[in-house]
């Protein structure tokens, strides 16, 4: 059953590609291709890198237990609406009222934030295009090779990912975010002027996929940041995960999954 879901889900990825490459080109496909775990700690946060201004860091507080990180809303790079937001879910964690993330309501998590996602990631390279593969809630990705943002673009939860290789390194460059998902576990808010650049790159003799982000969002942040995060190369499948099935909050409870109230006729 997970090797039919599987491959089915990416013969529907691969049949929208064909469609979309009426006309192939020459394109290496570098060994980042196949699966790369993140790890099983679903609140695994932003790397800070070696210099300059990184992501916003958890802070632990003396009182807690396993509830989690609590983001740090004095960070130099909030602007003060995105740090009261910030705060507000700290606030709201020491007040024991909980404030969900995308995946524990089934929502799609956007980018940066799906690089936070644990679990396995499916990378298949074509000459045309990349798909990034997500195991937790069946979320995908679609990095166009060689092409241009297009001029009028909707922003939507994932927006528009186009991508090139600078040797053995692939570049992407998404916009078009709209400002529904936060940026992190940390609940850190972005416009839809967010601009995230992402390099995928081998280290570790080839065990290791490292992902550096740059991040610029002018209406959220005082600067441009940046950030990584690393997946390691798994045997393990891509096995069918169903979020409606798996909706368990941090302490164990359960919460109501989105509806759609909307009559079919």
């Amino acid at each position: 059953m997970i090797l039919v879901f599987r491959t089915s889900f990416v013969a529907l990825l691969l049949s929208s590609v064909l469609v979309i490459s009426a006309h192939p080109r020459e394109a290496p496909i570098p060994n980042i291709a196949g699966l790369w775990d993140r790890g099983g700690t679903a609140g695994t946060a932003f790397r800070s890198p070696e210099t300059g201004p990184g992501p916003i860091v958890g802070t632990v507080g003396s009182d807690e237990l396993d509830a989690g990180w609590r983001g740090n809303y004095d960070s130099p790079i909030l602007q003060p609406w995105a740090a009261a937001v910030v705060k507000e879910k700290v606030d709201n964690d020491i007040a024991g009222i909980n404030m969900p993330e995308p995946k524990e309501v089934c929502l799609p998590m956007g980018v940066p934030h799906i690089l936070q996602m644990n679990g396995v990631v499916d990378i298949l390279p074509t000459p045309e295009v990349v798909a990034l593969l997500y195991v937790r809630a069946r979320q995908a990705r679609i990095v166009y090779l060689n092409e241009s943002h297009p001029a009028d673009l909707t922003p939507s939860y994932y927006g528009h990912s186009i991508g090139h290789w600078e040797g053995e390194t692939l570049v992407v460059d998404t916009i078009g975010l709209d400002d529904s998902t936060p940026i992190d576990v940390f609940a850190t808010p972005h416009t839809e002027q967010l601009r995230v650049v992402e390099r995928y790159r081998l280290i570790d003799d080839g065990t290791t996929l490292r992902t550096d982000l740059m991040v610029e969002d002018p209406g959220a942040f005082t600067t441009p940041w940046k950030a990584y995060v690393t997946h390691r190369e798994t045997v393990d499948t891509f096995w069918e995960f169903t979020c409606q099935e798996n909706n368990r909050l941090p302490d164990g409870s359960t919460i109501q999954m989105p509806m759609d109230e909307t009559p079919d006729f």
